[in-house]
Protein backbone atom coordinates (compact mmCIF):
# COMPACT_ATOMS: atom_id res chain seq x y z
CA UNK A 1 0.00 0.00 0.00
CA UNK A 2 3.03 2.34 0.56
CA UNK A 3 3.76 4.79 3.35
CA UNK A 4 0.64 5.85 4.11
CA UNK A 5 -1.49 6.03 7.88
CA UNK A 6 -4.73 4.40 8.12
CA UNK A 7 -6.34 6.71 5.54
CA UNK A 8 -4.24 7.82 2.19
CA UNK A 9 -2.19 10.61 3.62
CA UNK A 10 1.65 9.85 4.01
CA UNK A 11 3.03 9.15 7.47
CA UNK A 12 5.28 12.41 6.91
CA UNK A 13 1.78 14.36 7.01
CA UNK A 14 1.82 14.73 11.02
CA UNK A 15 5.70 15.63 10.58
CA UNK A 16 4.13 18.95 7.91
CA UNK A 17 1.25 20.00 10.32
CA UNK A 18 3.55 20.09 13.24
CA UNK A 19 5.49 22.52 10.96
CA UNK A 20 2.51 24.28 9.75
CA UNK A 21 1.47 25.14 13.33
CA UNK A 22 4.63 26.58 14.48
CA UNK A 23 5.17 28.71 11.71
CA UNK A 24 0.99 29.84 12.37
CA UNK A 25 2.50 30.52 16.35
CA UNK A 26 5.95 32.36 14.86
CA UNK A 27 3.58 34.31 12.78
CA UNK A 28 4.81 33.61 9.61
CA UNK A 29 1.57 32.37 7.98
CA UNK A 30 -1.11 34.79 9.46
CA UNK A 31 -3.51 34.64 6.82
CA UNK A 32 -3.72 30.91 6.88
CA UNK A 33 -7.13 29.18 7.94
CA UNK A 34 -5.40 27.23 10.61
CA UNK A 35 -8.43 25.78 11.85
CA UNK A 36 -9.23 24.33 8.50
CA UNK A 37 -6.25 22.62 8.20
CA UNK A 38 -6.27 21.04 11.12
CA UNK A 39 -9.67 19.68 10.11
CA UNK A 40 -8.89 19.07 6.76
CA UNK A 41 -5.80 16.90 8.27
CA UNK A 42 -8.14 15.24 11.10
CA UNK A 43 -10.37 13.92 7.76
CA UNK A 44 -8.02 13.13 5.66
CA UNK A 45 -6.93 10.26 7.62
CA UNK A 46 -10.28 8.19 6.34
CA UNK A 47 -9.85 8.94 2.44
CA UNK A 48 -8.62 5.47 1.02
CA UNK A 49 -6.27 7.46 -1.68
CA UNK A 50 -5.40 4.08 -3.22
CA UNK A 51 -8.41 2.67 -4.02
CA UNK A 52 -9.50 5.55 -5.63
CA UNK A 53 -6.68 6.50 -7.61
CA UNK A 54 -7.64 4.85 -10.44
CA UNK A 55 -11.13 5.53 -10.92
CA UNK A 56 -9.83 8.92 -12.00
CA UNK A 57 -10.67 9.30 -15.79
CA UNK A 58 -9.66 13.05 -15.95
CA UNK A 59 -6.43 14.29 -16.87
CA UNK A 60 -4.15 15.00 -13.60
CA UNK A 61 -2.16 17.44 -12.67
CA UNK A 62 0.14 17.13 -9.85
CA UNK A 63 2.60 19.86 -8.89
CA UNK A 64 4.89 19.35 -6.30
CA UNK A 65 8.34 20.87 -4.92
CA UNK A 66 11.66 19.19 -4.79
CA UNK A 67 12.45 20.72 -1.32
CA UNK A 68 11.68 18.09 1.08
CA UNK A 69 7.78 17.76 0.26
CA UNK A 70 6.47 15.94 3.04
CA UNK A 71 2.98 15.32 1.49
CA UNK A 72 4.27 14.22 -1.96
CA UNK A 73 7.63 12.57 -1.87
CA UNK A 74 9.30 10.95 -4.71
CA UNK A 75 7.37 7.75 -3.97
CA UNK A 76 4.19 9.21 -4.30
CA UNK A 77 4.40 10.70 -7.52
CA UNK A 78 6.26 7.63 -8.99
CA UNK A 79 2.66 5.77 -7.45
CA UNK A 80 0.86 8.63 -9.31
CA UNK A 81 2.35 8.20 -12.18
CA UNK A 82 1.74 3.84 -12.03
CA UNK A 83 -1.64 4.81 -10.98
CA UNK A 84 -3.13 7.64 -13.13
CA UNK A 85 -4.37 6.94 -16.18
CA UNK A 86 -3.86 10.69 -17.93
CA UNK A 87 -1.53 12.60 -15.26
CA UNK A 88 1.63 15.36 -15.58
CA UNK A 89 3.67 15.81 -12.66
CA UNK A 90 5.83 18.51 -11.88
CA UNK A 91 7.98 19.07 -9.46
CA UNK A 92 9.32 22.75 -8.93
CA UNK A 93 12.77 23.17 -7.48
CA UNK A 94 13.13 25.58 -4.78
CA UNK A 95 9.73 24.56 -3.16
CA UNK A 96 8.13 22.30 -0.34
CA UNK A 97 4.68 21.57 -0.32
CA UNK A 98 3.12 25.09 0.71
CA UNK A 99 4.10 26.58 -3.33
CA UNK A 100 2.51 29.75 -2.01
CA UNK A 101 4.83 29.93 1.21
CA UNK A 102 7.90 28.88 -0.77
CA UNK A 103 7.45 31.95 -3.16
CA UNK A 104 6.48 29.69 -5.60
CA UNK A 105 2.94 30.60 -6.68
CA UNK A 106 3.86 32.14 -9.79
CA UNK A 107 5.26 29.03 -11.41
CA UNK A 108 2.17 26.91 -9.79
CA UNK A 109 0.41 29.21 -11.91
CA UNK A 110 1.85 29.25 -15.11
CA UNK A 111 1.86 25.42 -14.52
CA UNK A 112 -1.82 25.09 -14.01
CA UNK A 113 -2.56 27.64 -17.08
CA UNK A 114 -0.51 25.34 -19.24
CA UNK A 115 -2.21 22.46 -18.13
CA UNK A 116 -5.98 23.72 -18.38
CA UNK A 117 -4.70 25.14 -21.76
CA UNK A 118 -4.09 21.68 -22.86
CA UNK A 119 -7.30 19.90 -21.52
CA UNK A 120 -9.12 22.53 -23.19
CA UNK A 121 -7.65 22.93 -26.92
CA UNK A 122 -5.44 19.71 -27.12
CA UNK A 123 -1.81 21.25 -27.26
CA UNK A 124 0.53 21.77 -25.44
CA UNK A 125 1.69 25.16 -24.06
Amino acid sequence: MGPTTTGGMPKGGDEWMMRVEERYRAGDLDDVNIEALRKLRRASREIPLDSLLGEIRCPVLVVTGDQGDVLLGVEYRERYQRALRDVRIVTLAGAGHMLRVDGRADVFEREIGRFLATAVDGRPN
